[in-house]
């Protein structure tokens, strides 16, 4: 398993909530299937292949799932990859994203990428730990702030 999303239980029923995919839907959607249009896009939840279920935006299918129970142990491998494999987004350099009340802002290496009312605006970030303090209300350990070599993002690109 990849991904962690709840099945909501409330009084008003089921809800899918997931807090952690990142330019997904913003809100709940109402569980076994719903549409949601929001400031990050067009969203379906509905019935998927063997049994499944699908999330997709208007462009693409988001993810399968299965509703059945998990163990945190059934993720440990994939967790695995996302944290050390070359070919994983999350291993290849710095990548922090938050939604904002107007869009997104996220920084992915020195690049720091702002869409606001739908214009996207990105430019490169001489100081990723201010960048960090100021847009995520995070600090470098100071390890990491001592770096000398720019992020491995950078280093590609020379």
């Amino acid at each position: 398993f990849d991904h962690l999303a709840l099945v909501v239980s409330l009084a008003e029923g089921e809800f899918l909530v997931d807090v952690g995919y990142g330019d997904g839907p913003r809100a709940p959607m109402r569980f076994p299937r719903d549409r949601v249009r929001d400031l990050s896009g067009d969203y379906c939840l509905e019935p998927g292949p063997d049994g499944c279920w699908r999330l997709a935006s208007q462009s693409q299918i988001l993810y399968d799932m299965t509703v059945s129970a998990q163990s945190l142990a059934a993720f440990a491998p994939m967790c695995r990859y996302h944290q050390t494999s070359p070919e994983s987004l999350f291993a290849q350099g710095l990548i922090c994203t938050r939604a904002t009340p107007t869009g997104r802002v996220t920084l992915s290496g020195r690049r720091l990428i702002t869409v606001a009312g739908g214009q996207r605006t990105e430019h490169i970030v001489a100081d990723v730990g201010a960048a960090l303090q100021e847009h995520f209300s995070t600090r470098l350990h100071p390890r990491a702030a001592r770096r000398r070599r720019p992020p491995r993002e950078v280093l590609a690109s020379c």
